[in-house]
């Protein structure tokens, strides 16, 4: 009886059988990104807020939500959850935070200055300059502190 070597039919199978998993692996990982790029965010509901100051320095709660590729404005609350009526509020310029809170990656470093720091002014000549001030946290806690653009005493 001959011998026949099973190594180089075993090898071609071992082959064919990773081909054909890189080529499903490869398949399944499209279609989940076209998912997610184009299809899931019709099913998806995203509520943004920001802390709005009116003119006459109350703190409030703004936002708006986004679904079905639509933007809606949601009403502003006070920091105890009582809704303000959006006619009534004067706010003052937004000041923003570029930096998106995320846990930061070790190779990151510390966060820069440019994600902490941010102000803005009431729009009135020799006003107030309110400077948003974040920590370094992950969280982000922050507190405003508010200058006299004349003096340059803290009013607040």
């Amino acid at each position: 009886m001959k011998r026949t070597n099973l190594w180089p039919q075993l090898g071609l199978f071992v082959v064919l059988t990773l081909g054909a998993a890189v080529a499903w692996g490869l398949a399944g990982g499209f279609f989940t990104s076209l998912y997610e790029m184009h299809l899931s965010g019709a099913l998806r509901q995203t509520v943004y807020e920001n802390l709005v100051v009116t003119v006459e320095g109350e703190p409030l709660i703004g936002g708006y939500s986004y679904a079905n590729n639509q933007y809606r404005q949601l009403p502003f609350r006070t920091l105890a959850g009582e809704t303000v009526d959006a006619e009534k509020v004067d706010e003052l310029s937004p000041a923003t935070l570029y930096r998106k809170a995320q846990p930061r990656r070790w190779y990151d470093g510390p966060m820069p200055w440019s994600g902490r720091l941010t102000w803005v002014n009431d729009g009135r000549t020799a006003g107030t300059r309110w400077q948003l001030i974040r920590d370094a946290t992950n969280e982000g806690r922050a507190y405003f502190a508010g200058f006299d653009e004349a003096t340059r005493l803290g009013v607040g």
